[in-house]
This record gives structure tokens, sequence and C-alpha cells, in this order.
């Protein structure tokens, strides 16, 4: 298993590095985030992400997908939710089960667990997207069981240099 950043593991370790580290986002204050949703353009492109608000601990983002996904992966440090706003969305387990979710459906992959997702159909999905981080941890490993759209298959130690609300 090699160290690399995150940032440069795929193009999802791209989108979470900048909500995660602190020199690619606002300083986090105590204080409310107001958001105003509006769906980004994806133009010739297969992903845009509209980012809602991020702590220490959590980002929350909407995903924009049209026809695409990420292979079966796994997060050590990171729990997620997924559900769908618009479209449909097949996830995939590390069993080989599916389950397509419509609007207003989803799932919640716990820390550890592998997952995949691909967007279905001819209409573009929308997917709101919550992230949760270990509040202890200083690495996430991810590992990509299954090249994707995300990345070529390998494992990788993910340094994650999290700053802390209470300073």
């Amino acid at each position: 298993m090699k160290l690399i950043p995150f940032e440069e593991s795929n193009p999802i370790g791209a989108l979470l590095m900048s909500a995660f580290q602190p020199d690619k986002m606002a300083k986090h204050e105590r204080q409310v985030q107001y958001f105003s949703f509006e769906k980004p353009d994806l133009g010739d492109k297969s992903r845009a992400v509209a980012v809602l608000g991020v702590t220490d601990l959590m980002a929350a983002q909407v995903q924009v997908l049209r026809g695409c996904g990420e292979g079966l992966h796994v997060h050590a440090a990171m729990t997620g939710f997924w559900m769908v706003l618009q479209g449909r969305v097949t996830f995939k387990d590390a069993d080989g089960n599916t389950r397509t979710a419509g609007p207003l459906e989803g799932v919640v992959v716990p820390r550890g667990t592998i997952y995949g997702f691909r967007a279905e159909g001819p209409e573009d999905a929308m997917v709101l997207q919550v992230e949760a981080l270990v509040s202890t941890a200083k690495q996430n490993t991810y590992k990509l069981y299954e090249p994707s759209d995300a990345g070529s298959a390998g494992e990788y130690a993910i340094h994650m240099d999290l700053y802390d609300a209470r300073d």
C-alpha cells in the first residue's frame, strides 16, 4: 500500500479534499452556514458537484451525474449518506447485490463497507451526498476494487490533515 495525497488518488479524492482540506476551503467558523442550491450545468461533462456546506467532520453536496458513477470501493474513516433527488441511481454492494433508487430513496454506507454506484437512464441523476469523517482519523484508507470513471483499481493510504473546530 502506498501513501499518496488524497487529491491525487482519483477525481473523487480531489473533490473530497476540496471539502476537507483547510487550505482548499474557507476557514471553518462556528456559525450557521446558509446555502441556496442551484443545479450545476454539466455541459459536456458526466459529473458536477455543488457544495452545500462543510464543517470539520462532514460535508454536504449535491452530485449531478450523467451515466457515470464509481466502481466498488471502501472508505475506512468515512460514512456516507446518499439520497436520490432526481433520476435513478443503482447502488451495488460487495456481494454484487444491486438496488436501483429513485427520487427520495437512497443508501447509508457505514465506514469500512464496500459499495459502488452508477447513474442510470437517460435523465441526469441528482444525488444529495453527506459524508461524515471519524473525528480521530488522520488517514482514510481508500481501496477501489474495480476500475471506473473514478480511477483505476488499487489501495491508497490517504493522509488527511483534518483541522479542529475547537480552534
